[in-house]
């Protein structure tokens, strides 16, 4: 299986940031952009795929562990990232990408239907559509 650059280990989708939208990030498996300095702090990515060598958090035993729950600051964060790597497991990576793709699309729309560039932008922190911070490089 071909791990796409933007499925974060976590389960995070990288395509949802403002670094990939505005082309100076390419997802933290590219090594390449803003990732690499994201990258080079992120205990589980360093856990996920270093040591434990695998592809995500979700084939990990001990899924989700203490490292997962201290790296995500608030329950919705916390929430949505299980979530997400749940979901994966169960309908598999290309599926995943796919409902993440048209859920940025979404996102983008609404962007653009306010006149701004990207979620990091907006005024309506949180909003229906993404009930947490949106997702900037670190």
């Amino acid at each position: 299986m071909k791990i796409s650059l933007l499925a974060a280990p976590r389960g995070l989708y990288c395509g949802e940031c403002l670094g990939f939208q505005r082309g100076t990030y390419e997802g933290c498996r590219s090594g390449k952009g803003e990732c690499l300095k994201y990258r080079g702090i992120c205990k589980i990515f360093k856990c996920c795929l270093n040591e434990r060598k695998l592809d995500f958090c979700y084939q990990c035993t001990e899924f989700p562990c203490k490292k997962f729950r201290e790296f995500f600051e608030t329950k919705e964060w916390y929430n949505e990232v299980t979530g997400n790597l749940r979901r994966m497991k169960e309908i598999g990576l290309n599926k995943w990408l796919k409902e993440q793709e048209n859920r940025v699309k979404i996102l983008k729309n609404c962007a653009k239907s306010k006149g701004i560039f990207h979620c990091s932008e907006c005024k309506e922190q949180p909003c229906n559509k993404l009930k947490r911070k949106p997702l900037t490089p670190a």
